[in-house]
């Protein structure tokens, strides 16, 4: 005879009762718990594509440019001071004392630059510690050991590269500006580490005039001093695979197989 309390349920049906709410509950807190994930994981996404398209017009705004240049260059950056125009002297025309600025082909190295606005106030540092909280505004105390209020770090790297350097001086008569963007992600919480992969965001070497999507393939080879051919004719294979951007210099037609 099973025993029955004063509700007239018995132990075992207790029991069973008490299970079912547990695991009810279980069930609502670990599906509210993926929800959650989903939808900052959504939030992060939305947050860094956002950073990626402002820093890209930035990067493709020539008086944000010009002014990223300059105040790099006084911040340290020597590298870039090549990009600036020198200042012409005698009267025009023609000017005398004019030796124009030879960047060096560094196309192994790449300095981490500040970007700034066209009035000159600072959009992304390329100071250790600067980042960007999940919603997307600027934060300072970015680890690489984890930040809570301040996870996202972005760095963005410049190189000048050409395609024919001078062998003695390594010296750019056609200067391309090459970018680099890495993103990095850096919670501190493990309830803020998500199933998210900030790398994909990143990009390596990308020349500045393509970023601004106001280039062809074929200009943007020409100004290298190259030809926009992607795929080789049977006779020129061996002169030499296309580079990434589908540029082949000149040379190749010299003396083809």
């Amino acid at each position: 005879m099973k025993k029955l309390n004063q509700n007239g349920i018995s132990i075992l049906e207790g029991l069973i009762s008490s299970g079912l709410a547990v695991m009810t509950i279980y069930v609502s807190v670990s599906m509210y718990n993926v929800y959650n994930r989903q939808e900052n994981n959504i939030e992060l996404t939305t947050t860094i594509f956002q950073l990626r398209q402002n820093l890209i017009a930035l990067v493709s705004n020539q008086d944000s440019w010009d002014k990223s240049v300059v105040l790099n260059s006084t911040d340290g950056i020597t590298s870039i001071s090549c990009l600036i125009p020198p200042v012409p002297t005698g009267d025009p025309p023609p000017y005398s004392g004019f030796t124009p600025r030879r960047c060096r082909n560094l196309l192994d190295t790449a300095d981490a630059i500040t970007l700034y606005d066209p009035t000159g106030d600072v959009m992304f540092s390329a100071a250790p510690t600067a980042g960007f909280t999940k919603h997307g505004q600027p934060c300072n105390g970015f680890s690489s050991t984890g930040n809570d209020s301040c996870p996202i770090n972005v760095k963005i790297g410049w190189t000048a590269a050409c395609s024919d350097p001078d062998p003695a001086t390594s010296e750019c008569v056609n200067t391309q500006s090459l970018i680099s963007v890495t993103f990095t992600y850096m919670p501190k919480s493990t309830m803020n580490q998500l199933a998210f992969n900030a790398a994909s965001f990143s990009f390596k070497d990308q020349p500045r005039i393509v970023l601004s999507a106001k280039d062809t393939p074929m200009t943007a080879c020409a100004r290298s001093g190259q030809f926009y051919l992607p795929v080789l004719p049977p006779e020129f294979i061996d002169s030499g695979a296309p580079g990434p951007e589908g540029c082949v210099p000149f040379s190749i037609f010299d003396n083809p197989a």
